[in-house]
C-alpha cells in the first residue's frame, strides 16, 4: 500500500511482525531516527504508559538521568508523572521571574 507512515505506525508493524504491509509507503527522515533509538526501556515505558515511543523516549531519558521531564504537552506530564517528576517551561520561567 503506497502511503505515508509516522513512526508509531511503523512500530506497530514491527512489533506485529508485518513490517511487509508498508514496503511500498514513505516516512519522513525524522522516523528513522526515532525507530533506530529505540531501547528496550523505553518500549517499556511506551507500553506501560500508552506512550508513543516519541514521547517515551523523553521520559525514559529523564528518568535514566534522574532529572526532571520538561514539556507543554499536559497529556504527556500526565502520565509521565506516574514515572518522573515533570514541568512545564512557562512554570519555570514564572518561578525565575518572581525570584
Amino acid at each position: 500500500m503506497k502511503a505515508v507512515s509516522d513512526s508509531s505506525s511503523i512500530f506497530e508493524a514491527i512489533l506485529q511482525g508485518k513490517i511487509h504491509i508498508l514496503s511500498e509507503g514513505v516516512t519522513i527522515p525524522l522516523a528513522y531516527y526515532e525507530l533506530g533509538n529505540c531501547s528496550e526501556e523505553a518500549l517499556k515505558i511506551s507500553i506501560k504508559l500508552e506512550l508513543t515511543f516519541y514521547d517515551s523516549a523523553y521520559v525514559n531519558l529523564a528518568k535514566t538521568k534522574n532529572i526532571p521531564l520538561i514539556t507543554e504537552d499536559g497529556k504527556l506530564r500526565r502520565k509521565a508523572e506516574k514515572i518522573v517528576e515533570n514541568t512545564q517551561c512557562k512554570r519555570i520561567i514564572t518561578h525565575i521571574h518572581n525570584r
